[in-house]
């Protein structure tokens, strides 16, 4: 006999696995599962979802780790306008710096983007634990 249940909402921001997810929920939603089977396939799946969820953000801050590790190395190539007075002879070292701050801004960006992605990455259900 089959209860009146819902599968477990999926969870992962990351669209294929949420994707994934959906299918195989509609596929066991669709199952004539006695109530213990159903709550442990569900369960099964909710921490899949979870395990998943914290696979992105990992990713995420790694990525956001590897942005951090550009930003550093050309900050110290932008030291050298220490050294340049406004009496420069060389203006092409104008260009130089110019697109070492905008490679700086673009890590900086995608960084902040992973952010703000690990941000709407849910890490729990509501009665699921990550």
């Amino acid at each position: 006999m089959r209860a009146s249940h819902e599968p477990p909402a999926p969870l992962p921001v990351d669209g294929a696995v949420a994707a994934a997810i959906r299918r195989v929920g509609a596929i066991v939603g669709g199952l004539e599962l006695d109530c213990a089977c159903r709550a442990r396939v569900d369960e099964a799946l909710a921490r899949f979802a979870a395990l998943e969820e914290a696979r992105a953000r990992r990713e995420r801050i790694l990525a956001a780790r590897g942005e951090l590790a550009r930003i550093e190395g050309l900050v110290g190539l932008l030291a050298e306008l220490h050294e340049i007075g406004a009496a420069e002879p060389d203006t092409s070292v104008f260009a130089e710096l110019e697109r070492l701050f905008l490679d700086v801004s673009d890590a900086a960006a995608r960084a902040a983007a992973g952010m703000r992605e690990a941000q709407t990455t849910p890490t729990r259900q509501e009665g699921h634990a990550p």
